[in-house]
């Protein structure tokens, strides 16, 4: 019996060079999983740690020594801080900045895809993002043929047609699921490995799979 076809990618948030104790991990899922597509959700300069530059995100994808085509890097905000205390990230900032943060980092090579922290973004700028051609990767839960996989979590039963495995660089904070640990590697290994013995999967980038999202 021929098995179901699935979409999948595996993402990690928050990745900055200030923040890659998860790389040796992703080397050997590389290693383990010929063909495996891992898209890096990174922000510009994570904490004001630093600004990404071209030449680290090409090295990151020689690192880990597979076709740069298997490594993308989606766009996950300019600071990813609260600046206002209250729990607010940059995205609920006025347009004019968010403008002018995207003009700022157009020599980056991004792959035109966007997943907003901690989820929140305006209409104003959700429209800006689309306009200019930009993939939102939202959350899961809202759209109809996306299933989500946590990395700390269970495989839910029934998979619908585009699955993320979601993880994050770090565990540190309030994040539980950083491939940053030798259990959190082993889980991402366990739940890609069921995927591989269930499923017949055709990896792809974060971009790919968000343009197959329908909304509910």
């Amino acid at each position: 019996m021929a098995k179901q076809k699935i979409c999948v990618n595996l993402d990690c948030d928050d990745f900055h060079m200030s923040n890659m104790k998860c790389l040796k991990y992703f080397e050997r899922l590389c290693e383990e999983f010929p063909g495996i597509n891992i898209t890096f959700f990174m922000p510009s300069n994570y904490h004001g740690n630093g600004e990404v530059t071209p030449g680290f995100m090409d090295s990151v994808k020689e690192y880990l020594g597979h076709p740069k085509n298997w490594i993308s890097y989606g766009l996950h905000g300019f600071l990813h801080l609260s600046p206002t205390g209250q729990g607010e990230h940059e995205l609920v900032l006025s347009l004019e900045y968010f403008k002018a943060m995207m003009n700022g980092i157009k020599y980056l090579p991004y792959d035109n895809v966007f997943r907003p922290p901690g989820w929140m973004i305006t209409h104003e700028i959700l429209k800006y993002l689309k306009d200019t051609d930009w993939v939102i990767a939202g959350h899961p839960n809202n759209y109809n043929n996306i299933s989500f996989i946590n990395i700390h979590e269970s495989i839910p039963e029934h998979l619908l047609e585009n699955v993320v495995i979601h993880s994050h660089a770090s565990s540190q904070r309030r994040n539980l699921n950083g491939i940053d640990t030798e259990a959190s590697y082993q889980n991402t290994q366990k739940i890609i490995q069921h995927l591989h013995d269930k499923y017949e999967i055709i990896w792809v980038t974060s971009k790919e799979l968000y343009l197959r999202g329908k909304l509910k």
